[in-house]
């Protein structure tokens, strides 16, 4: 047990490590290409909102083919979080979705063509594009009886895993014919997973952690990774949304 109990501070180690090196790659330009940044200084410091304000289909893309990346959210999870994200758009910005698309033939090609030629294809002027990504680690580790980190092991742990989600949620609204961003900005948020190396009957494992402020989620075996990939994605979108406010303060008048 004293064995274990040391190899606990070198695991935490390697696991700090591996989340400065797992963070999530910027993905957009892996589908805009060389496309003017939306506060790029050729752009015009100052844009007009149309009357009625922006109609724009929501493209959805869940993008697992960066570095490290993580897989994708289940259907039903980036299900929830386009809803939400169609919600708060609106209820924020002078934007309406028309429609809303989760395309599985948009590739990284590093060219806005696919995209240009979708708006079309589907009568949309502009396009609110968002990007879901990830990054995650798994280590080995002992997990507390209890299942309270904060007071450390206690009389003994039990083996188990700790993973780690990075979530990157980018934002860009998009003039269909050019495929050009006029505003653009991102999010990231993180949460970890402790599971037990062998499932078994628990009140406390598995479990997802955010902030220690914020109640832990308890997931089902089954489901416990996607729900951390859901609520670093949750998070990450929050985060979006706010600093795609004050990049749109900076753009548009009035």
């Amino acid at each position: 047990m004293a064995i274990a109990m040391r190899l606990v501070p070198c695991l935490t180690l390697c696991m700090m490590l591996s989340a400065c090196s797992s963070s999530p790659a910027p993905r957009m330009e892996a589908y805009l290409g060389p496309a003017l940044q939306a506060g790029d200084s050729k752009v015009d410091a100052k844009l007009s909102v149309p009357d009625g304000g922006f109609a724009a289909a929501l493209v959805v893309l869940n993008d697992p083919s960066g570095p490290n990346a993580a897989p994708k959210l289940s259907d039903e999870s980036l299900t929830a979080l386009t809803q939400r994200l169609q919600v708060l758009t609106e209820r924020n910005f002078p934007i309406r979705i028309s429609k809303v698309l989760r395309p599985d033939t948009i590739e990284p090609r590093g060219e806005p063509r696919q995209l240009v030629d979708l708006a079309q294809a589907e009568g949309a002027d502009y396009l609110l594009l968002a990007i879901f990504s990830g990054a995650e680690t798994e280590v080995p580790t002992q997990l507390p009886l209890q299942g309270n980190t904060q007071g450390g092991l206690g009389r003994g742990g039990v083996l188990g895993y700790i993973a780690e989600n990075y979530a990157l949620v980018e934002l860009a609204l998009l003039d269909s014919a050019t495929g050009r961003p006029l505003v653009a900005a991102d999010g990231r948020a993180w949460s970890t997973l402790e599971r037990l190396n062998v499932p078994v009957e628990s009140n406390v494992y598995p479990v997802v952690r955010r902030s220690q402020r914020i109640p832990p989620i308890f997931p089902t075996e089954e489901n416990a990774k996607d729900v951390m990939r859901a609520v670093s994605a949750d998070e990450a979108m929050d985060q979006v949304l706010m600093h795609f406010n004050d990049i749109w303060k900076e753009r548009f008048s009035g």
